[in-house]
């Protein structure tokens, strides 16, 4: 935001103001504006703040990233070491129940027999 200094001493002095007056008052205007307008070396700033916060961001999550897939990759390793136990107790596991569903179904079978024999 830009203000005419010399149009507002004009209008001032249109007013009725004196022209030191008004020169005055629009020296004042001025930088109280300024003081709160960003310059462009404020904003290339900024932008060069803004940049160097983006890229280190990046580097961190990059990292970031980086050591949760090496974290990843270390468990499944491990996971897949353990792969072979566990399918020799799964295989154990299925020959123990298989011995009982056989186990049970000679009973199941007696059962059946001594009623049948008990009902004669």
């Amino acid at each position: 935001m830009t203000i005419d200094t010399l149009e507002y001493v004009k209008k001032l002095e249109a007013a009725g103001v004196d022209r030191k007056a008004a020169e005055a008052h629009a020296a004042a205007l001025r930088l109280a504006i300024e003081a709160e307008l960003a310059t462009k070396a404020d904003i290339l700033r900024l932008e060069a703040s803004t940049k160097a916060d983006f890229l280190r961001l990046e580097a961190s999550t990059k990292a970031d990233f980086h050591r949760l897939e090496a974290s990843m990759k270390a468990d499944f390793h491990r996971l897949e070491a353990k792969l072979p136990g566990l399918e020799a107790k799964i295989s154990e596991l299925k020959a123990e129940m298989m011995k009982y569903m056989v186990a049970q179904a000679f009973v199941i079978v007696g059962i059946v027999f001594a009623l049948l024999r008990f009902m004669r």
